[in-house]
């Protein structure tokens, strides 16, 4: 599968950004730092926040053949709304 396209979120403020850690952490995920790949359960997914910009950056790599790109990326999207909106 070739990785999706990446998502860019704008004015993403830090305590924004610690509420996706926590989500993430909620689920099993791991992440930490301002950026890197993070897997679970076959899906892949990078990430990269810039605390100058306030922009974050996520993109699914890959994931296993029952699982669509766009779902991965609907969760995503869906995840950082519940932070931000």
């Amino acid at each position: 599968m070739a990785p999706c396209p990446a998502q860019v979120f704008e004015n993403l403020s830090q305590d924004q950004l610690n509420c996706l850690a926590a989500k993430a952490r909620a689920a099993g995920i791991t992440i930490s730092g301002s950026g890197g790949p993070t897997a679970k359960k076959g899906v892949t997914v990078t990430w990269n926040y810039d605390p100058n910009t306030k922009q974050l950056t996520i993109q699914c790599l890959s994931t296993p053949p029952f699982v669509s790109c766009g779902s991965v990326s609907s969760k995503l999207h869906d995840l950082v709304e519940e932070c931000t909106g």
